[in-house]
């Protein structure tokens, strides 16, 4: 019998963005609608707020670290508070997506196995009929159940 190490499963929904983008376009021009995912949504991916609220820092490197992830003067919540703030803004198109966060994204490892975090698509309806479109957009886009099963050899 095998032993089960490890039940671990990554999801990178980079992909999604252009996905999306390609979906929301031919859904609104088969009714005639001239809009676009960028008429109607604010979205952007990311890995959960925790993993940028927990990463831990510790070289220096060439961009700037916040003050506020760094210094243990600050509360969890008010890092939470601060990484959400920051997601709203880049999906809002007020600042772009900082080196910090890129960093984080890319350089994480979630376990002893080198994973790295999953990464979701965060979408936010510009207006609010269009609120339960995009919540079941992203329920559909996570509706699929894989298991993957590391094992020992």
């Amino acid at each position: 019998m095998e032993k089960c190490v490890r039940d671990y499963t990554v999801i990178n929904s980079q992909p999604s963005i252009e996905a999306l983008e390609k979906l929301v376009t031919e859904i609104f021009w088969a009714y005639g609608l001239c809009k676009s995912a960028d008429d109607i949504f604010y979205y952007g991916v990311f890995c959960k707020p925790q993993n940028y609220v927990n990463f831990e820092f510790d070289e220096e490197y060439d961009f700037d670290v916040p003050e506020i992830l760094v210094s243990p003067c600050n509360s969890y919540n008010d890092r939470m508070d601060f990484v959400k703030g920051t997601i709203s803004q880049i999906m809002h198109k007020e600042i772009a997506k900082p080196e910090w966060m890129k960093y984080i994204e890319m350089n994480m490892e979630c376990n002893e196995y080198g994973m790295p975090p999953s990464t979701f698509l965060y979408l936010e309806a510009k207006d609010p009929k269009y609120k339960y479109i995009a919540e079941r957009l992203i329920e559909f886009l996570y509706s699929p159940n894989m298991s993957m099963k590391m094992v020992l050899a």
